[in-house]
């Protein structure tokens, strides 16, 4: 059997404190001459204390579309693991129902526990040539908040080209980052985007700290936006600041959030820059909101 390996799609995300909702789908797709498919993480509502498990919990929706040019497709299997020896994931209550095409489930595990993995296996009805699932999914953590959690998903998709079989796996991993407040527990990023969440409702998370790995010269452009912000009434504001090495201020900039801030810097040298988001404003958040904003940085080497 001929084995096709997707690129891993890495995706890092805030571990919230209280209830958000940050809607951010994180997708790996692909692409040849004789299947295409997609596989999708949507990352819903985080809730502290979930009423059904009592542990901080994600709502997700996991969605997988397949199309085999030639041939069928027989089976469909969906693998979860958790770096936490306490992670549970649920996908099986009556609430979470399921909608699939062409397919019919054949086993699954769900709760998965300790070394045991949650997974379900699906079968393809009538030598399909297109599938699809979508599938509402919890995670709950059962450990502390300031404890990081690696949740991978992977979609494996066998089936028949009419010469022989092929095995395609698509594996989706994503990092839930404790909230970080100072320069010391500040999170580890990569140039790429990062999900993040400051609010003054209920419970003040009014600054993160972020670090990041240049050389000496390194052209860094940095943006943050709040896709979600539509309150014209109220305009919040935002402050980047951006630290050497040695924690001397080198730039800073302020934002409304409701739009996109941008700062570029040149790197003085090698080490570790790091990056602090504050909150610069005296506005509530009402209505139970909280603001989602999207780090987003490149980096010229």
């Amino acid at each position: 059997m001929t084995v096709l390996k997707a690129d891993v799609v890495q995706f890092k995300i805030e571990r919230s404190s209280y209830q958000i909702d940050p809607l951010q789908p994180v997708q790996n797709l692909y692409s040849d001459s004789e299947v295409s498919a997609e596989f999708q993480v949507l990352i819903g509502a985080q809730e502290d204390k979930h009423s059904m498990y009592g542990s901080d919990c994600i709502d997700m929706i996991v969605s997988a579309t397949c199309n085999v040019s030639k041939g069928h497709v027989e089976l469909l299997c969906l693998n979860y693991t958790d770096d936490s020896q306490t992670a549970r994931v649920n996908f099986a209550e009556e609430h979470q129902l399921m909608k699939y095409e062409n397919l019919s489930i054949l086993e699954y595990r769900d709760w998965m526990k300790g070394n045991w993995k949650a997974f379900m296996t699906l079968s393809g009805e009538n030598q399909p040539d297109t599938i699809y699932l979508w599938k509402p999914t919890h995670l709950a953590f059962y450990s502390p908040a300031n404890q990081s959690h690696t949740f991978e998903a992977t979609m494996t998709l066998t089936y028949w080209n009419q010469t022989t079989h092929k095995k395609l796996i698509m594996p989706i991993k994503v990092h839930f980052q404790p909230d970080s407040d100072s320069f010391d527990n500040s999170i580890t990023i990569e140039p790429g985007i990062f999900v993040g969440y400051n609010s003054r409702y209920i419970v003040e998370d009014l600054e993160d700290f972020y670090k990041i790995w240049l050389e000496r010269n390194n052209e860094v452009n940095l943006s943050i936006d709040y896709p979600d912000f539509y309150n014209a009434n109220r305009t919040p504001k935002v402050s980047i600041y951006v630290y050497d090495p040695n924690l001397a201020l080198t730039r800073s900039s302020i934002h409304r959030v409701n739009a996109t801030g941008q700062l570029d810097f040149t790197s003085s040298s090698s080490g570790w820059f790091y990056i602090r988001i504050i909150r610069s404003d005296d506005v509530d958040d009402q209505d139970y909101v909280h603001y989602v904003y999207l780090l987003d940085i490149s980096v010229s080497y």
